[in-house]
This record gives structure tokens, sequence and C-alpha cells, in this order.
């Protein structure tokens, strides 16, 4: 729709725009429901895409700078919003018996610009860790996930909080699955209480005995030495895994590299209690990661590591949390108590 109209001055203003203030509406800005749509698109593919997307089904475009600076806009305020909350205090009374949590990192590539006043301006590319923690009760399709590129007190504090989204109850049980990192098995300590159960995840420590099996499997082809110990540890038999291992370790001469039995043998060693995989498998609970494997391809990947993005830190965090707000339910809600934004 296009409006023509006379613009007036006073001594107060150099222009008054009568139709637009009778009607309540901004020149250029947009309307609550096409910063919605804005977002829509604009928080799950690249500006450039979405204004294709708004010419293919809405039959207009809008500059690109205004995409962006629409979805950037509401991605901060929810950042900001969520990065104000308190740790998570007292829990609910009632809840599920089990909630899955997990957390891990992956790379995103950040941009550094050069200061003001500097003729130069040059940028530069670095790689930063972005860290995701997902939570889901046992039997439910939703998870809840936190992101952050904060460092990892900040990421135990926000996986508290997928967790409680999650129903953490006083009773609730809440199985950890992990690759054995420090930081992660910290944080679950530090923030999800002492029901908690830490869990090595399955198939990462296979990824070590298949290092190994081409040195232990002698009599029998490394894949089937691999299925048959990996059924050992479903069993609970790692004290018969660590006994097959240790005839085949390597000199210590030997470079890491060069030594899969003995960093085999190391990973399991120094994290004998968390490869309780009957447990799992008896209360129906995962033994791998893939909940927030899934997460970093969906969340992360598909929308801040296409080719050649690079993005600004505050930027990225922003971006980051409003993903894990969709994916976790939570989009209706936020657009219900929302008002729009000078776009």
């Amino acid at each position: 729709m296009e409006v023509r109209e006379r613009l007036w001055r006073s001594e107060r203003s150099s222009y008054l725009r009568p139709f637009f203030l009778a009607i309540g509406m901004k020149q250029k800005a947009l309307s609550g429901r096409l910063q919605r749509i804005v977002c829509d698109f604009g928080w799950e593919r690249s500006f450039g895409q979405t204004n294709a997307q708004l010419l293919e089904h809405y039959g207009f475009e809008l500059c690109r700078e205004r995409i962006r600076g629409c979805a950037l806009e509401h991605a901060h305020r929810l950042e900001s919003d969520r990065a104000g909350r308190s740790a998570v205090g007292a829990v609910g009374t009632e809840g599920p018996d089990w909630i899955i949590a997990e957390a891990d990192g992956t790379m995103i590539r950040l941009v550094q610009t050069a200061r003001r006043g500097d003729r130069r301006r040059q940028r530069r590319l670095e790689w930063k860790e972005a860290r995701l923690a997902a939570a889901q009760a046992q039997g439910s399709q939703q998870t809840h996930y936190e992101a952050t590129l904060g460092d990892v007190e900040d990421t135990g504090r926000r996986w508290a909080h997928a967790v409680r989204s999650a129903g953490w109850a006083a009773a609730t049980g809440i199985h950890v699955v992990s690759d054995g990192a420090e930081w992660i098995r910290r944080q679950a300590a530090q923030n999800l209480g002492q029901a908690h159960r830490f869990t090595i995840d399955l198939f990462h420590l296979c990824e070590y005995l298949a290092a190994a099996a081409a040195s232990c499997a002698r009599r029998e082809k490394p894949s089937r030495w691999l299925k048959r110990h990996k059924n050992m540890l479903l069993k609970g038999k790692l004290d018969k895994v660590l006994s097959n291992l240790r005839p085949f370790l390597e000199a210590a001469t030997l470079p890491d590299e060069a030594a899969p039995v003995r960093c085999a043998l190391r990973y399991i060693e120094n994290r004998p209690e968390f490869f309780d995989s009957p447990f799992a498998l008896q209360h129906q609970l995962p033994v791998g990661s893939g909940l927030i494997e899934g997460g970093h391809r969906h969340l992360i990947h598909q929308r801040l590591k296409g080719p050649g993005m690079a993005w600004a830190q505050s930027n990225a965090q922003a971006l980051l949390q409003a993903r894990c707000l969709r994916a976790s339910g939570l989009w209706q809600a936020y657009w219900q108590k929302s008002s729009p934004v000078a776009a």
C-alpha cells in the first residue's frame, strides 16, 4: 500500500505527518506482525534468504539491514532477559522420575573489527566455543535448551535453568550423559544437585576401543572384537574389558598418537565409576549423548556455521539464545508478551 501525503511544518518540528499521527503509525516502521514474520525467517536462515522468503510468501521485500536489525533486536532483548536470571534455587514438589541432561561445546567463528580511528579497518577472525545445554524429561518429546559463549560457570547456571524448565522436582533423578569432559562433570556437580548421576557416553568410549581394536584383535576381525567388547560394557563387565586391553599395552616411549590401547586404558581407568550402562538400560535411560549432538546440528551449525559466516560475539550470543527459545517451545509465549521494537 502506498500513501501520499502533504508534509507540514511547525515552529517545533520541521515535518509533521498528520495521516500517520492520526492512525498511530510510524513511517518506515515494521508492524508487530511483520516483526514476528521477520524473526520467524531471520532466526532460521540468512538475512538474504529471509528477504527471498518475504517476496515468495508475501509479495514484498525489505532491505537486508532492516531485516537484520529487527531480527537481532528481538534476539538481544531475549538474551538480556535470560542473562539477568539468578541461579536456580528451590525446585518443584512434583515432576518426572528422570530428566536427561546433557551439555557440550562446538566452535563457531567470530569477528573482531578494528577500533574506531584505526584507518586500516582490519577484521580479525577467531574461533570460540559455543556451549549448549539440554534437558528433557523422560518420555517427553520436548527438549529445553540454553546456550552461551560465556565461561563454564555461565553454562552451568543456564543448564540448571534448562533442567528446571524440564520439570525438575525434589524427587527427580537427573541422568547426565557426557563425553567425560571435566568441566561438564564439575558443572553438573555444582548446579544439578545430589540427585544427578553422571554417565560416560558409551559411543564416545567405543571410539577409543575402535582405535585399539586393530592392536588387540589378533584372532578375529577388529569390528567383531569391538562389538564383543561393547556388549561387555552394556552388561557392566568393565573389569573384563580392562583385562583384555592390558596385555596389548604399548611401550611408554611411544607417543599417544601411536598408542591407542594406552589411550583407551587411561580413559577408562581415570573414570571407572562413570560407566554404569546397565543402570541406564534398566531405567530406560540413554547411554549415548545423541540429544546434545543433534542440538548442535540443528541449533548452532545450521544457522551460525554456514560457509563464510563470522559473527560479532554479542550478535552470536543473542541469536543462539533466540534459537534455543524457539526449540524449547517458547515461541508463542515470547510473542504474547513482546512489544514491537523500533525497527
